[in-house]
């Protein structure tokens, strides 16, 4: 592995988070981008994104707003993803979640490796730069968390550890 690089990430594995992210549709992101349009050129859609993803200098899209009717009659705003965003999350995701699901599967602390799994969407979303209340509220859980049960997030191998002290 090169320095700096906490793991790989092969053609294939692109390959195999776009056919996931396929089967869930979903709508186009900022882009305007849908899957018709990403499918005619496939090959050099996801080499760019395994390229950018592989060397480092992968940086997610802003997010499409989208509102959507609550049951009370509010609406919510929905953020939507890219689809070459929704792959690369995928990437993430299918690389990180074999090492804690061991660990988490079936035990209580699975409710909190969700919200972990949550809070880490929610800060790649927006760049590691803005942390809004509540995701301050979120991390600063974890790092009470953390400081309860130092082992819990022994077996994380991502580098990514709350500091405690």
């Amino acid at each position: 592995m090169k320095e700096g690089k906490s793991f790989e990430i092969s053609q294939y594995q692109v390959l195999e988070a776009y056919k996931r992210v396929k089967a869930n549709r979903g709508a186009g992101g900022i882009d305007g981008v849908d899957f018709t349009e990403f499918d005619k050129d496939l090959k050099n859609n996801l080499y760019k994104l395994w390229n950018r993803m592989s060397s480092g200098s992968y940086f997610p899209n802003p997010v499409k707003g989208v509102e959507i009717p609550k049951k009370n009659g509010k609406k919510r705003l929905l953020g939507i993803p890219t689809i070459s965003d929704r792959i690369a999350q995928m990437v993430v995701r299918m690389n990180f979640e074999p090492l804690v699901e061991l660990i988490f599967c079936a035990s209580e602390a699975r409710k909190i490796l969700d919200f972990v799994n949550l809070t880490l969407v929610r800060f790649i979303r927006f760049k590691y730069k803005t942390v809004k209340r509540s995701k301050a509220k979120a991390f600063r859980y974890l790092v009470r968390m953390a400081k309860a049960q130092p082992n819990l997030f022994y077996h994380w191998q991502m580098g990514i550890r709350p500091t405690i002290g």
